[in-house]
């Protein structure tokens, strides 16, 4: 009898970049990567590594789809030409 499968979802690893496990595994939990302040012996240090890479992946590295700038620096590049910048005590308040 054969089994009926389900589409994959855009979370499992058939709709991934053949490249993000490389990318990952030499960014991430390889020996001399930044991540990294010592020997992987639990599974928190793992996760602590994941959690790190993801933030650092998602939130700072720079995109080249975004021209080369971190998320945060190509959102509030697209709102400066929307409705122009914030005054300096309006960005203050809206970042807090």
């Amino acid at each position: 009898m054969r089994s009926s499968r389900s589409a994959p979802s855009c979370g499992s690893r058939a709709c991934r970049s053949p490249h993000e496990p490389t990318l990952f595994k030499n960014e991430a939990v390889a020996k001399d990567s930044p991540f990294r302040s010592g020997p992987l012996k639990t599974e928190t240090d793992v996760t602590e590594i994941v959690f790190e890479w993801v933030h650092w992946y998602n939130n700072e590295r720079l995109h080249s789809a975004l021209d080369h700038q971190t998320p945060e620096e190509y959102e509030q590049t697209y709102y400066d030409l929307q409705i122009g910048p914030l005054p300096d005590d309006a960005a203050n308040k809206q970042a807090a």
